[in-house]
């Protein structure tokens, strides 16, 4: 801003008792009174005799000791002596004296032809002796000696009152060192750049008058010799304003009275350099204006309360640099403004409570390097309603005090770069576009130690907490995040911010806690909590490019099913955290929990059994992303929490779209730690991590995945089900430990989509329902399945294995045997490919087993070893095996490796079956080998088929139980010329044909050793 030009000081001196502006004019009653009452005293009362003393008025005499003044004093020892030497009537120490202005017009000081040294009368000394001496020889009036000479002597000393002399006493102004100038010939003093004339009034005031005559009036001064300063104190000519002119040059202006301006403008006050106290408070209304100043360096001490009412109403237009205004008192605005300031450098310190409402501003500062404390509660409410309003750079504000937003208001909004917030208060924002605090520019830090509430107490559309709009920003939160009813928490709008939570963060209903938009941004957010319990709720978006976030906390998503709109919003999905863009890295450290309600209905024929919720923990979308979970997922199922669900469980949607993480994109994820599935899914679930279009999941060789806390799992009249959606390209690997019961690992769908074990994965089949049993892998259209690992799998209950068509009418087409239903190790369909490598061990246990299938121009291949126990039943089930379950041929016991499906649809064709040279597969008890079912189907053994016996061996189970390679339905199997049989168990074959089918042996068939 440009420095004003300092213009008449008598405007802040003389103010009215209505405004803060000077006095114009005195009345004309007070003028008369103050002419009238003056009396003429002689100018040099020192030099009469003691009757002419003595027929002197009351006034004359009363100034008789008092007429050598301070200013005269510091002038003379500015120009004589250096030194102020005069006892002033109130004190000894060169102080108060209440008649400021001197007599100038006599000869005292010291005569012109004096030449004695003591010039002053009765000063203790013996000669001459002064007319008031007092002595024993008093000197008659007339007297015509030498000493002391009469009034009408004619000599040159003392000199008379009308003396004529030829030479009159110069004085030379005096110039104080704070701005002041007295000359007291021309009975003037200059303040700063106004000269003012001056004039005694008859209470022993003086009254200043400016050029333009405004007046005030001096009451006392002080001088100071060892600063030459000199300091005054006043007050305006009406009344109820006291002002004072200090050491260092500044104005001090004091206002007791209340200042009310309906509908007019006040005077201006043009001057810098001031301290104004004002202690009755201002009120302006209907587009009036208390006051305007114009200057720099002015300083505004407000102590009573600011009042402004009505549109266009404002109580203070301030334009200068360096100006503070420390406001104690209250602030109520309604529709104006309290204050306006135009500069840089300015201060204002609030101590009040402020309540701005119906567009109002509170205080609205044009200018860089902007402070702003606020310590007083701050309310602010309607549309264009705002708090405090900065339009420059470099700003600093501290919010101390709570801050209550409502109605589309704005608490503090700052348009300018490199501001710095510290809130401690808390903040509440509530309603439509109501914004805590609106920062727009690049640069911006805050720093939030209270908590933020937004949306709490009212619904609304984009209430927003805090909101950032700029490159270069910093946040860092360390109180509680709370956002509900369609509000945002926090929102940052930008590149290259760095973002830090350390607090709480709750989101309720169709809100965000954390909105991020833009690239390279730096977020951390370790907070001690994350908890997404609304509806339609997210946790945390972000969008952008090359962002990194580390989450350290926990993330829970649980959609409170208690509420009252909880039925209406079921599915629709709760995000934890919602990531787009490329380039981002996610870290999470903590765990990640999602929790489901399933809502059920009773069991109709054909039809799910109720619906689940949609929910959502993680979704990441585009490329190159990386997402590196640390501290493990969670999936809690619940059964039945809201207290009406009959609208959800009477859709029949069956299984919700329930992600605990989704990653669409060529993007890894790295998944560490500890993972569990717990509670009740009376209807299942799938597809808890679903990748496409390219996205990586790595489970970490340290990494776990516990199914082992599931109460009850069913899924009528569905499909068998995956934990991992596999598709478009993408891939998921498994270097950990994974423990599943009645859901399958992954599912890859689609070309070059592919599934991976290079760790353990067991499955277990429990009887929690008459469901078909999954696949671990279940590779279909174009997918790939490879393990290199070990693959477990067991049928804890006889009662689950199922004859389907039996039980439901129905078949599976992705299942080898449906009349004797069990578990499938690796299925490969519809082009597919599955590879069990070198080091890859698939051991099945129970009734029903395959362990690797291929269906319709699939393949799959056995590098590794497979191993099939059918008649293992765990010690601790009590179930038997149902009495539809098929049991003539050894297929209806399990197969090592199979192709081709007896489904309703057909056995489809071209799918090939091999055991490579370095493959074995080995059958306890009962059960295939190998088995091809349907023409064109095919199963080749180049390596090594065991069919050996245990504890669990049943010999009377009969022939055709136990085979090396067996073929159904015009399937076709060869064994080749690497190809081995050895049969160690009295109930073994070789081959079996069920007289429709193709067998050809180029290889070997060993019983007992003999080959």
């Amino acid at each position: 801003m440009q420095r004003k030009k300092l213009l008449s000081v008598c405007v802040a001196m003389a103010l009215s008792s209505q405004t803060w502006a000077a006095d114009t004019s005195i009345p004309d009653s007070t003028e008369k009174t103050r002419k009238s009452s003056k009396i003429t005293c002689p100018a040099n009362i020192h030099s009469l005799s003691k009757e002419q003393l003595e027929n002197l008025s009351a006034e004359c005499r009363e100034n008789k000791d008092s007429a050598v003044l301070p200013w005269a004093a510091a002038g003379l020892a500015a120009v004589a002596t250096g030194i102020a030497i005069y006892t002033l009537s109130d004190d000894d120490n060169h102080h108060h004296n209440n008649s400021p202005v001197p007599d100038d017009g006599g000869d005292t000081p010291v005569p012109p032809d004096d030449g004695g040294d003591t010039p002053v009368p009765d000063d203790g000394g013996d000669t001459p002796v002064p007319p008031d001496d007092g002595g024993d020889t008093p000197v008659p009036p007339d007297d015509g000696g030498d000493t002391p000479v009469p009034p009408d002597d004619g000599g040159d000393t003392p000199v008379p009152p009308d003396d004529g002399g030829d030479t009159p006493v110069k004085h030379n102004p005096v110039v104080y060192k704070n701005g002041v100038t007295w000359d007291q010939d021309a009975k003037t003093v200059k303040i700063r750049e106004t000269t003012f004339t001056y004039s005694q009034n008859a209470d022993g005031s003086y009254t200043l008058t400016a050029p333009e005559g405004k007046e005030t009036i001096v009451k006392s001064w002080t001088v100071h010799d060892d600063s030459n300063t000199v300091v005054f104190d006043g007050v305006n000519t009406s009344g109820g304003i006291t002002w004072s002119y200090d050491d260092d040059g500044l104005i001090h202006i004091t206002k007791e009275a209340g200042v009310v301006v309906d509908g007019t403008t006040g005077n201006a006050i043009e001057f810098g350099n001031a301290i104004i106290t004002d202690q009755g408070g201002n009120t302006a209304l209907n587009g009036g204006t208390v006051m305007t100043v114009d200057g720099d360096n002015i300083s505004l001490n407000n102590d009573g309360k600011t009042t402004a009412i009505g549109e266009g109403s404002v109580v203070g237009i301030l334009t200068g640099d360096n100006i503070t205004i420390n406001n104690n008192g209250e602030t109520e605005v309604d529709g104006g403004t309290a204050v306006i300031i135009n500069g840089d450098n300015t201060k204002l310190n609030t101590a009040g409570d402020s309540t701005i409402t119906n567009g109002g501003t509170g205080s609205l500062i044009n200018g860089d390097n902007a402070r702003v404390d606020n310590q007083g509660t701050m309310s602010v409410d309607g549309e264009n309603s705002t708090g405090s309003k900065i339009v420059g750079d470099g700003a600093t504000i501290k919010q101390e005090g709570d801050l209550y937003v409502s109605g589309g208001a704005h608490g503090i909004d700052v348009d300018g770069n490199d501001t710095f917030v510290s809130n401690k208060g808390n903040i509440t924002v509530i309603e439509d576009n109501s914004i805590g605090m609106l920062l727009d520019g690049d640069g911006v830090s805050v720093i939030n130690m209270g908590d933020l509430n937004v949306g709490q107490a009212a619904a609304g559309e984009n209430a927003i907490g805090i909101q950032i709009d700029g490159d270069n920003a910093t946040f860092v939160n360390v109180g509680d995040i709370s956002a509900t009813n369609a509000g945002t928490g926090v929102s940052v709008a930008g590149d290259k911010a760095n973002i830090s939570l350390a607090g709480g963060l709750d989101v309720g209903d169709f809100s965000t806690g954390l909105d991020v938009s833009g690239n390279n941004n730096n977020m951390t957010l370790a907070t001690y909590e994350l908890n997404v319990t609304g509806q339609k709720a997210t946790g945390v978006n972000v969008s952008g490019d090359g962002n990194t976030i580390e989450i350290a906390g926990s993330i829970l998503v649980d959609k409170d099913q208690k509420a009252d709109n909880a039925q209406p919003y079921f599915f629709n999905p709760s995000t934890g955290v919602n990531i787009s863009g490329d380039n981002n890295d996610v870290t999470l450290d903590g765990q990640l929990t999602v929790v489901a309600d399933s809502k059920t209905t009773s069991r109709s024929y054909a039809s799910y059994d109720g619906a689940q919720e949609h929910i959502a923990g993680i979704v990441i979308a585009g490329d190159d992303n990386t997402f590196t979970l640390n501290g493990g997922v969670h999936f809690v199922g619940e059964k039945n929490v809201m207290d009406d669900g009959s609208k959800p469980s009477a859709s029949r949607r069956g299984i919700g779209d329930t992600p605990l993480i989704n990653v669409d994109g060529h993007s890894p994820v790295y998944l560490n730690g500890e993972s569990t599935i717990s509670g009740e899914f009376p209807l299942g679930f799938e597809n808890l991590i679903q990748l496409s279009h390219g996205a990586e999941l790595e489970i970490g060789a340290d990494a776990t995945f516990d199914m082992s806390d599931v109460d009850s799992f069913t899924y009528y009249y569905r499909v068998a089900l995956s934990t991992i959606s596999i598709d478009s390209g993408a891939k998921a690997t498994n270097n950990g430990e994974v423990e599943l019961k009645n859901i399958g690992f992954a599912a890859a769908w689609n070309k070059d989509s592919t599934v991976i074990n290079n760790g353990s994965i067991g499955l277990a089949m429990y009887d929690f329902g008459t469901d078909p049993a999954p696949k671990v892998f279940d590779v279909e259209y174009g997918g790939i399945g490879v393990n290199n690992g070990t693959m477990t799998t067991k049928m804890m209950n006889q009662h689950s294995v199922l004859n389907y068509p039996a039980e439901w009418n129905l078949s599976d087409g992705t299942s080898f045997n449906n009349k004797a239903l069990g578990l499938t190790g690796m299925l490969a369909s519809y082009s597919s490919s599955i590879l069990n490598g070198e080091t890859g061990i698939i051991d099945m246990y129970g009734r029903g087993s395959v362990g690797m299938l291929a269906i319709d121009k699939s393949t799959a291949d056995n590098e590794g070893q497979i191993t099939l126990d059918t008649l293992w039943v765990d010690e601790n089930d009590e179930t038997s095996l149902r009495n539809n379950v098929a049991n003539s041929t050894a297929k209806d016991f399990g197969v090592g490796m199979a192709s081709g499906t007896d489904a309703y649809n057909g056995a489809l064709t071209k799918a090939t079956a091999t055991n490579h040279e370095n493959g074995v597969i080995t059958v306890y008890n009962a059960g295939a080998g190998m088995a091809a079912y349907g023409n064109t189907n095919t199963v080749i053994n180049q390596g090594t088929i065991n069919l050996e016996k245990n504890e669990n061996y049943n010999d009377s189970l009969g022939v055709n139980k136990l085979v090396g390679m067996a073929v159904y339905h015009e399937g076709t199997a060869i064994n080749d010329q690497t190809g081995v049989i050895n049969i160690n168990a009295e109930n073994g074959q070789a081959f079996y044909n069920d007289g429709t089918g193709l067998i050809i042996n180029y290889g070997t068939i060993c019983t007992f050793g003999v080959c």
